[in-house]
């Protein structure tokens, strides 16, 4: 597989996670079947190694492998499984993925110094912040909104419009730091105060709100985002015996 560097293609991870699971999917992997390692999807794709290991960190999240040191990475289900988190997360999935279908339109603002942003990537109150905001919408509708706080000090492409929504390739590249680990908090909430204009809804509508925090390889906050996406539509059936 020849992966898609354009820069308006999907992140490579997703790209590397989405063509093993394919291959699990339609059983080239089978059910007890060992992964090649993360050192020879390396060499295959021409990637960073920690890009591997986000791949199949997605996957282990998707219940598609199992991972345990000195062993390795074993096929332990070829069945989607549909957990609610799953359902959430498609959301921000399917945007990323077809973001060619989608309108964005993206502005760089400078954050006040006092911003309790500061606390929460743990920089010095010195230290500037950027907020990179994107708004995503389709046919005139906006379905999507990502605030990203990042330190003045990283870099960004000239073209503002080639930042991606998941800022990790982004800041990779025009940067020269490691991006190896990340934390995701996901819920579901109604939209709040300020963004109900932006979707022209109420605030008893409901998003798909997603707070994600990355870290460098010496464990230091690189960026924090809060995005807001309209859920695809999902309907749940619940039976309960007594």
């Amino acid at each position: 597989m020849n992966l898609d560097r354009n820069k308006k293609a999907s992140p490579m991870y997703y790209q590397i996670k989405e063509y093993i699971k394919e291959k699990i999917e339609n059983g080239e992997y089978k059910v007890g079947d060992f992964l090649p390692s993360e050192i020879n999807f390396k060499n295959e794709f021409n990637v960073s190694r920690a890009t591997v290991t986000k791949a199949l960190d997605e996957l282990l999240k998707e219940g598609y492998i199992s991972r345990e040191r000195g062993r390795g990475t074993m096929v332990i289900n070829s069945i989607p499984q549909t957990t609610f988190r799953n359902v959430l997360v498609q959301s921000e999935n399917f945007l990323i993925k077809n973001l060619d279908d989608y309108d964005k339109d993206v502005h760089l603002l400078s954050v006040d110094k006092s911003s309790h942003y500061a606390e929460i990537l743990k920089l010095n109150p010195s230290v500037e912040l950027i907020s990179i905001e994107i708004e995503v919408s389709y046919d005139n509708e906006k379905i999507g909104f990502f605030q990203s706080l990042i330190s003045k000090d990283l870099n960004l492409p000239k073209n503002k419009y080639e930042i991606g929504l998941d800022l990790c390739d982004t800041l990779e590249k025009y940067n020269d730091i490691n991006i190896i680990k990340k934390k995701d908090l996901i819920e579901l909430v109604g939209c709040p105060k300020y963004l109900c204009d932006i979707f022209s809804v109420k605030e008893t509508y409901y998003f798909v709100k997603t707070s994600r925090i990355y870290y460098d390889d010496k464990d230091n906050i690189v960026s924090y985002t809060i995005s807001y996406i309209k859920p695809l539509h999902y309907k749940y059936f619940i039976e309960l015996l007594r």
